[in-house]
């Protein structure tokens, strides 16, 4: 991703902290609080993104919830 030049990156894998070190790249990761990723459930979350796309981003995790 960062090679790529993302800074970045949504997922609905809220185990993604636990498995990878995403600190020690540039990169801002949303994870998407979600119960399914149908459509009309995350649309809400998207919008919320784009909200918090709008402020200063640090480098690692950023859960989204509603």
């Amino acid at each position: 991703m960062v090679q790529n030049g993302f800074q970045i990156f949504i997922t609905m894998d809220k185990n993604l902290q636990h498995q990878q070190n995403v600190r020690k790249f540039p990169i801002t990761v949303f994870v998407l609080k979600a119960r399914n990723n149908k459509h009309q459930t995350i649309q809400p979350y998207i919008a919320k993104v784009t909200k918090l796309l709008q402020m200063e981003l640090h480098n690692g995790i950023i859960e989204v919830n509603l």
